[in-house]
């Protein structure tokens, strides 16, 4: 992957021909994340080519729309809920992690110059195969508190977007005007910007997390940084110019588990099955799940890399996912296990 950053662009406002994002997880809340919403052209990230996408009100979007988070603050079984207002789980790996998720600016940020319901847009331009879906943030600030201030009092002012582009699958950031307000009523600016898989290991590699090390510049790596305090150049962008994916040969041989673990027990009930595609270009996946140890067949070519099962408490139970693309279903995959508690 390449990274390139410009300055003097011409940002462009698409509240006034966009789609409002206004169904939200989260209530009226302005930690929230949004409904799922349906991509207009195949984009390939993550290994596969990703259906839907949601909108966080705290700058970033994410294709994991089986998460039951909502975008608040409420951990069940983590300390802290991920794809929220915490933008350190952006390199945190497993559930407790933001995951599949790219991020312009992921900090605790409010809609604070606008309502809730206009303050997020999403648009798409251009015609096959050369479309471009815009997502964004128009005038957020960091969260503030009027009871702290000792200077003017005013939030800042951020406007910026993520653009995704059909056929490359390349990814930009674009900044339009980011003024920064009194900081003495703001909590403090560390955010995030970068983009991530739904597979980290402890030292993840660069297929896996790339965060920028240093604001306004094309420095990006796969060391975690989410604390960049320098805010983006008003009318900047960086471009991801990624890798196309090879074509499919032949069926995919295998997926990579990844939660919850093979004969893992104490899990909550509102455990979510997740795995990666390895190899073969998947397009689809057959999910078995029940009770049995040979599990009936609950969700046929569903093209998410995740499944939300409904469970009981102190239940044993059993999933398996075969991979598929255009010549067929994998030959066979093993069969994992775990318990509820």
């Amino acid at each position: 992957m390449l990274f390139r950053s410009a300055t003097g662009i011409t940002y462009t406002d698409i509240s006034g021909g966009g789609i409002a994002v206004t169904s939200w997880l989260n209530g009226s809340s302005y930690d929230n994340l949004s409904n799922s919403i349906l991509m207009p052209f195949s984009f390939a990230y993550d290994g596969a080519i990703q259906p839907q996408f949601r909108v966080s009100t705290e700058g970033f979007i994410t294709f994991n729309t089986a998460t039951r988070a909502s975008g608040g603050n409420t951990p069940a079984c983590n300390s802290v809920e991920p794809y929220s207002y915490d933008n350190s789980v952006f390199t945190t790996p497993g559930k407790a992690g933001t995951l599949q998720a790219i991020a312009p600016m992921y900090n605790d940020l409010d809609p604070y110059n606008n309502s809730l319901n206009t303050s997020m847009y999403y648009q798409t331009t251009g015609s096959t195969p050369n479309r471009v879906l815009t997502i964004e943030w128009r005038g957020v600030s960091e969260s503030f508190s009027t009871s702290n201030c000792t200077g003017s009092c005013t939030g800042s002012n951020y406007n910026f977007q993520v653009k995704l582009y059909e056929t490359s699958n390349n990814i930009e950031f674009w900044y339009g005007g980011m003024s920064q307000g009194d900081q003495s009523g703001m909590y403090s600016l560390d955010y995030t910007s970068g983009i991530n898989s739904s597979t980290m290991s402890a030292s993840p590699t660069a297929t896996q997390l790339i965060t920028q090390q240093t604001a306004n510049t094309a420095t990006f790596s796969s060391t975690a940084s989410n604390g960049l305090t320098t805010i983006p150049a008003s009318n900047s962008k960086i471009t991801f110019t990624r890798t196309p994916p090879a074509a499919a040969t032949g069926v995919p041989l295998c997926v990579s588990y990844l939660y919850p673990a093979n004969g893992a027990t104490g899990q909550c009930t509102n455990t979510s099955l997740s795995w990666d595609a390895v190899d073969g270009v998947p397009t689809g996946y057959d999910v078995y799940f029940g009770t049995s140890a040979t599990p009936p067949l609950v969700s046929g070519n569903q093209a998410t890399t995740y499944y939300n099962p409904t469970l009981t408490t102190n239940q044993t139970y059993y999933w398996q996912v075969i991979p598929r693309n255009s010549f067929g279903p994998a030959s066979s995959e093993p069969v994992y296990s775990f318990t509820t508690s």
